[in-house]
């Protein structure tokens, strides 16, 4: 049997006797123009997708690669997001 292997990017948090893991400490940043995947609510991942503004932080929406918005042009966090 192997060592675990440490992964600096995870912040751990005790409950109880028990550690958990709360947040990783770097999120992934994306920028305009940068192409992604969606977890939409539903559950499914769809795209990829182009990032088409910033709205705030943690924020963005989303485009087709012609610029015909995703979602109704509706706001998806960073969470349901992964790089394409």
């Amino acid at each position: 049997m192997s060592a675990p292997k440490e992964d600096k990017n995870l912040n751990f948090k005790e409950v109880g006797k028990r550690p958990t893991v709360t947040t990783y400490l770097e999120k992934p940043e994306f920028h305009t123009g940068d192409k992604v995947y969606w977890l939409n609510p539903e559950g499914n991942r769809e795209g990829p997708y182009w990032i088409a503004s910033v709205t705030s932080a943690g924020k963005f929406t989303l485009s087709l690669e012609n610029g015909k918005a995703v979602n109704d042009g509706g706001e998806v966090k960073i969470d349901a997001l992964e790089a394409a």
